[in-house]
């Protein structure tokens, strides 16, 4: 039996959420995710200290896909730093910000992340 963290319910070990409140369970898998996003975090911090002008975010998502997006952005010579956001319902995600003087630019290639994103979902759903 699992323990829900939040409402104290006892849950089937195969269940993903608490039966009661709805909380999400630990998944295998997201411990090493969580590792990967600190270590990320600590690579990109004072990243964009540097760069003189405001900063911009340009999305807010959960830990792995902001990630993948910050590791898209740099392929791409952008530089951007993810940081921590607390979001109601016990969900982690993350800003992915920007310099302001490269803030259209990472749009354009944040749509186009999406877009290949739903592409290779569709291609391996269907």
């Amino acid at each position: 039996m699992k323990k829900c963290s939040y409402s104290g319910r006892d849950n089937a070990d195969e269940a993903v959420n608490c039966c009661e409140c709805g909380t999400e369970f630990e998944r295998p898998g997201d411990t090493a995710i969580a590792v990967a996003a600190n270590q990320t975090e600590s690579l990109l911090s004072g990243h964009l200290s540097a760069t003189a002008g405001a900063l911009k975010c340009i999305a807010s998502l959960e830990v792995y896909l902001a990630l993948a997006l910050v590791k898209r952005l740099n392929n791409e010579g952008i530089p951007a730093e993810v940081q921590a956001v607390s979001q109601e319902g016990g969900l982690d995600y993350r800003d992915i910000i920007v310099g302001a003087c490269n803030y259209d630019r990472a749009c354009d290639v944040a749509e186009a992340w999406e877009a290949d994103r739903l592409a290779e979902a569709g291609r391996s759903s269907g």
